[in-house]
C-alpha cells in the first residue's frame, strides 16, 4: 500500500510544473514577438544624415501591429523632445512569421549629437517583444 501511494505521489508530482512568471497567461497561438537585431542604413538629405534603424523581428503568430519607442538619453545641447512613439507596423502576417524588418527614420538636421532609444513591438494580443536599446549617431 505504501509503495502504491508513493508511486501515485511521484506520478502526480511529475505532472506538475511551474512556468516562469513571464510566461503566465501565454497559450499556444499567443506567443511574444522577438526582435533579433538592429542594423542601420544611412542616407544624406540636404547635407544632413538620415539614419534608418532597421529592427529585424519575427512573430510566430504574425500579428505585430505597433512599435513603441522612447528616448532614453541624448547628449544634445538642445533638449530633444521626449521621443515617445507608438507607430503602426504594416508588415504582412506571412512575412512576420518568416522574419521581417521594421525601418524607422531619424533626420539628424544641422545639430550634432548622439541619442539612445529603447523599442519594443506590440501584437494584437497585447504581448510585448523583448526590448532593444539602439543608438542614433548624428555627431558626424
Amino acid at each position: 500500500m505504501l509503495k502504491a501511494c508513493l508511486s501515485l505521489l511521484l506520478v502526480t508530482l511529475a505532472g506538475c510544473s511551474s512556468q516562469p512568471s513571464d510566461l503566465h497567461g501565454l497559450t499556444p497561438g499567443n506567443s511574444r514577438p522577438v526582435i533579433d537585431q538592429v542594423t542601420y542604413r544611412t542616407t544624406d538629405q540636404n547635407n544632413n544624415p538620415v539614419i534608418y534603424p532597421e529592427l529585424h523581428f519575427r512573430s510566430s503568430d504574425g500579428n505585430v501591429v505597433a512599435i513603441h519607442r522612447e528616448l532614453v538619453s541624448n547628449d544634445s545641447p538642445k533638449a530633444l523632445l521626449n521621443y515617445i512613439s507608438d507607430s503602426p507596423v504594416a508588415v504582412s502576417p506571412d512575412q512576420q512569421k518568416k522574419g521581417a524588418v521594421y525601418s524607422g527614420g531619424w533626420q539628424c538636421g544641422a545639430d550634432r549629437y548622439r541619442a539612445q532609444l529603447r523599442a519594443y513591438l506590440i501584437d494584437t494580443n497585447h504581448n510585448h517583444s523583448n526590448t532593444v536599446d539602439y543608438s542614433i549617431d548624428c555627431s558626424q
